[in-house]
Parts: structure tokens; C-alpha cells; sequence
């Protein structure tokens, strides 16, 4: 795998946001982190030419503008499993939880 890269913001539609790189394209589904302290995260949700990666942001985007960095993490977008979750994520869509049942 390469190495993690910082790549540009360069266009936003709401959730929707373009991240172009000059070295090494995120493969699809790796969370890239960017916005002011880093504390807006994309995941890449497909890969439009050959440097740039179209996102989902899963954090809201606001403060977010062109030109800013956005770090390639290297990683997919992890959740943890457990009874605790009340509500699945989208990663947890292959894996639907069980129905609830209630007994007397």
C-alpha cells in the first residue's frame, strides 16, 4: 500500500466533496481527514481521474473551503462492534442487525 499523502480540497457541494492528490490516490472507502484541526472526515467514494477522489464528508462541512489540506489516513472507516450500537452504519449494511423480539 503507499504511503498516506495530503491532498487539496477543491470543490464542495454540500456533502459532496472533491479532493484532489499529486502522488498516491486513496483507494475507495479510506477516511481522509481535512478542515480546520482535522476534524472533518471524508470518506472516499470513488475515484473520478487520476488525482481526484470524489468524498462523502460524514462530519458536517462547514468551515470547510477550497485549498485546504486533506489527509490521505491510510485506513478504511472503522466502527466497533457490539450489542451498544443503537443504530447501524453504513458499513454495517452486509451485516444487518438481528430484529428485536419481545417475549412474555
Amino acid at each position: 500500500m503507499a504511503e498516506p499523502d495530503t491532498g487539496k480540497v477543491v470543490s464542495i457541494r454540500g456533502s459532496v466533496v472533491d479532493v484532489r492528490f499529486d502522488r498516491h490516490l486513496p483507494v475507495v472507502n479510506t477516511l481522509l481527514r481535512t478542515g480546520p484541526k482535522g476534524g472533518l472526515v471524508l470518506e472516499v467514494q470513488a475515484q473520478l481521474r487520476i488525482r481526484l477522489v470524489r468524498t462523502i464528508a460524514l462530519t458536517p462541512t462547514q468551515g470547510l473551503s477550497p485549498g485546504m489540506a486533506g489527509q490521505h489516513t491510510g485506513a478504511p472507516l472503522q466502527t466497533t462492534d457490539g450489542p451498544s450500537r443503537p443504530h447501524p452504519t453504513p458499513t454495517d449494511m452486509r451485516h444487518p442487525p438481528e430484529p428485536r423480539t419481545t417475549e412474555k
